[in-house]
């Protein structure tokens, strides 16, 4: 071989492999992940929540004011409509006097201006005065008639104020809690004491990502609480979240319960909640529900396709789909998947087939 051939080959080859070095050298990129399941894992799911009213208040003053009365405090019991705590009166029924009067006054404006217009009308009847005049005094009867429906409704606002300066309890039930003490100054819309009802309690959970699709097909749901072990509650599914946690990727759950006599439940125990996969769940996902964003369709390409992790080289592969129907918490995948498959669900648009991922410390929507 010549010299220089030679040279050239050598060289070619160590750009290439340096070419090959940078490459190996390229940190993981870094993927967010989703576990395939089961349709049937959430038969043996127990997922942990806590107990809290399903009724429960806020109460606040519409106005602002200096507090001049509390007439509860926490623990105690209150009824539908009761007082609960008062605001002083005093600026605001000042006000309703002030409109009051102005009110008269407007009123009494009016007659005079209706009296002005009866004679003009009866002069410009007998071609005494001119018209201009006849209807300036239907101008200024006019006026003083909106003057009067604005004191009016004003009159009516400001003692609005002065009612509510009182505070009821929108229904019967416990003082969680205050915050707002006697002669404290509190502005209008300003939390002053929760109010909750003890008797309708609901479990609040996080569904993970994998489960949420399962969710309203789930049928006998019963929760137990630490509080009362092997005591299983019945519950029914009374809402469930559509925007996931941005942290956790979980939804949020809500379970209303029906305690069995002598069993109370206190807001804030702590709990899990199971159920059994309805027949609907087989019939209507015939193969996994992943997340949409996994879904890839690339420029060129037939059908849909997801990537892939192999856990233990950390690498990706493209793997084709065959996508079905939107559900709640992505899209229902009918074929290429099966469960405890790990996909990339963010990231996907900038990877090839082999190259390596960097994997979080926890997969986001896998349950605890």
């Amino acid at each position: 071989m010549r010299p220089a051939l030679a040279l050239s080959l050598a060289l070619l080859l160590s750009a290439c492999s340096d070419k090959g070095a940078k490459e190996a050298a390229l940190p993981p990129r870094p993927v967010l992940v989703f576990r395939v399941v089961d349709n049937d894992v959430i038969a043996g799911r127990a997922i942990p929540g806590q107990a809290r009213s399903a009724h429960e208040a806020a109460l606040s003053f519409r106005v602002g004011g200096r507090m001049l009365e509390r007439r509860v405090k926490t623990g105690d019991q209150v009824k539908e409509g009761e007082i609960v705590a008062t605001l002083d009166p005093a600026p605001y029924q000042a006000e309703v006097d002030s409109v009051t009067a102005a009110l008269e006054r407007a009123r009494a404006t009016y007659r005079n201006a209706v009296s002005q217009l009866d004679r003009d009308r009866q002069l410009f009847e007998k071609a005494i005065i001119a018209k201009a005049r006849l209807e300036t005094s239907e101008t200024n009867a006019q006026e003083a008639l909106a003057a009067v429906q604005s004191s009016e409704a004003t009159l009516e606002r400001r003692k609005l104020d002065v009612e509510y300066t009182t505070l009821h309890a929108p229904f019967g039930g416990v003082v969680s809690a205050v915050f707002a003490e006697v002669f404290e100054e509190v502005k209008p819309q300003q939390s002053v004491m929760r109010i909750i009802d003890p008797e309708t309690i609901e479990m609040v959970i996080n569904v993970p990502e994998s489960l949420i699709s399962l969710v309203p097909y789930a049928v006998d749901v019963k929760v137990t609480f630490d509080a009362f072990p092997g005591v299983e509650i019945p519950a029914e599914i009374s809402e469930i979240g559509t925007e996931p946690s941005e942290t956790t990727r979980t939804y949020a759950v809500k379970l209303l319960v029906a305690p069995p006599p002598g069993i109370r439940i206190v807001p804030g125990m702590a709990g899990r909640a199971h159920a059994r996969p309805g027949p609907q769940i087989a019939e209507r996902f015939k193969g996994a529900v992943i997340p949409l964003s996994a879904i890839v369709s690339p420029d060129g390409a037939a059908g849909s396709f997801v990537w892939v992790v192999n856990e233990a080289s950390r690498t990706v592969t493209r793997r084709k789909v065959e996508v079905g129907e939107p559900v709640l918490g992505g899209v229902n995948i009918r074929e290429g998947l099966v469960p405890g498959d790990l996909i990339v669900t963010a990231g996907v648009h900038s990877l090839q087939d082999g190259q390596s991922v960097r994997l979080p410390d926890r997969q986001p929507g896998e349950a605890p």
